[in-house]
């Protein structure tokens, strides 16, 4: 047989092997996490509020400063992605996450997109949770969808994503 030096290499291909082993972050561990993002953000939080005298603002009852709960919830979505955002772009972790070795995936298990993934989940939680009193009531379950044998949360289901620890 007489091969044709002018003909382009024939060879097979192997495809790469792109699958990434993880398995679904334990609902204690989720748990957890969430505990110590909170901690954080009432660290940083708190100071801000008592030099602006936000307890008494807050506590105030019926002269309650609805614009004064604006900025301070404002504020606390911007300190949380100014502590979280880079680990949540590049990781999809917040720092909770990062130190219980789990992460937030996309459904392929892969770090998901911050604009397409991340945001959407997180703007879901912030804006719900300050409906009052609806708002109260989908947040609990939103949680409550933990026990789900696909342990994704409300919040997960809307930004297409799951959280795992990696194998």
């Amino acid at each position: 047989m007489n091969e044709n030096p002018y003909s382009p290499p024939n060879s097979d291909l192997l495809k790469p092997n792109t699958s990434i082993e993880f398995s679904l972050a334990s609902r204690w561990h989720r748990l957890f996490a969430v505990i110590i993002d909170g901690f954080i953000s009432i660290v940083t939080i708190f100071p801000i509020m008592y030099f602006t005298d936000g307890f008494k603002k807050v506590g105030s009852g019926p002269h309650f400063s609805m614009s004064y709960y604006i900025m301070i919830s404002i504020l606390g979505i911007i300190v949380f992605f100014l502590l979280h955002g880079r680990l949540l772009i590049n990781n999809g972790q917040t720092l909770g996450k990062k130190l219980l070795r789990i992460r937030i995936a996309n459904l392929e298990g892969e770090v998901p997109s911050f604009y397409k993934n991340i945001i959407p989940r997180y703007a879901f939680t912030s804006i719900v949770s300050n409906i009052p009193v609806i708002g109260g009531i989908i947040s609990l379950i939103d949680s409550l969808m933990i026990f789900n044998k696909d342990r994704r949360c409300l919040h997960d289901l809307i930004g297409r994503t799951q959280v795992v620890t990696d194998k």
